[in-house]
């Protein structure tokens, strides 16, 4: 008879090691790989390390604009020691990862096999909460977001699921350490399970996002079958795979 598991899965994400955190030095990394292997960096998931980089680093945004510009979709932050540097990264919606999990700026030459589980990701601080959290009879708590979230707009559900009674827009990113439910059309980032909760799922009216992810586990919009887009689907993961389940 199978037992059902609950594990930790390590990805090949590219990582970007940062010894000298300036805004003009993280770019100039990502313009030389960028430039020798384009289109093999084109939408690539990206973690930023900065456990050497000593000091202070420059606003998260910033550093974003710098990875969007040579078509790296940032995911987070590794290698961080300093609390308040981690309210930071936490307060601009990314994640900090303890393990690695990542490769190097260089294509290798056959895929990677996979690294090991990574350890539990660390306590999440305090943020600001700007929307009610309610709990319905026998369900998980949800905290609710009335209305569309716009472009550039990161709403967290920490220790709580996410519904959102609107759209998720191009640009805008939701983060729920249980499940995410819209209401309306996805079409930016959802990350549901954002603690390792690979139980999480997504549902969504329409389907058109830019990237989703389950307790780590990331998909880009433009890999999600057609049959599955611009309709209302339930995400959910079975062995480590993503699973589609149309509306009714």
């Amino acid at each position: 008879m199978s037992v059902n598991e609950i594990r930790s899965q390590t990805l090949p994400f590219t990582c970007l090691f940062v010894k000298d955190p300036s805004l003009g030095a993280i770019e100039q990394a990502l313009q030389e790989k960028t430039s020798a292997y384009k289109s093999y960096f084109y939408n690539s998931p990206l973690i930023i390390n900065i456990e050497d980089a000593g000091g202070d680093i420059p606003e998260v945004a910033e550093i974003k604009q710098i990875t969007d510009r040579y078509n790296f979709i940032l995911i987070g932050f590794s290698g961080v020691s300093r609390n308040d540097i981690k309210v930071r990264i936490f307060n601009a919606g990314f994640p900090v990862f303890n393990a690695l999990g990542a490769r190097d700026l260089t294509p290798p030459p056959a895929p990677a096999p996979a690294a090991p589980a990574p350890a539990p990701a660390p306590a999440e601080p305090q943020v600001k909460v700007v929307t009610k959290v309610v709990q319905a009879p026998g369900e998980e708590n949800f905290k609710i977001v009335n209305g569309n979230v716009r472009s550039g707009s990161e709403i967290q559900a920490v220790g709580c699921s996410l519904l959102v009674r609107g759209d998720v827009s191009n640009g805008a990113k939701v983060f729920a350490d249980y499940d995410v439910v819209i209401l309306g059309a996805l079409r930016g980032r959802a990350v549901a399970g954002a603690r390792g909760n690979v139980k999480a799922s997504i549902t969504c009216l329409h389907c058109d996002p830019e990237l989703v992810s389950i307790g780590g586990i990331y998909k880009l919009g433009d890999g999600i079958e057609e049959k599955f887009r611009n309709t209302g689907v339930r995400i959910t993961l079975c062995d480590e795979k993503f699973s589609f389940e149309p509306l009714g």
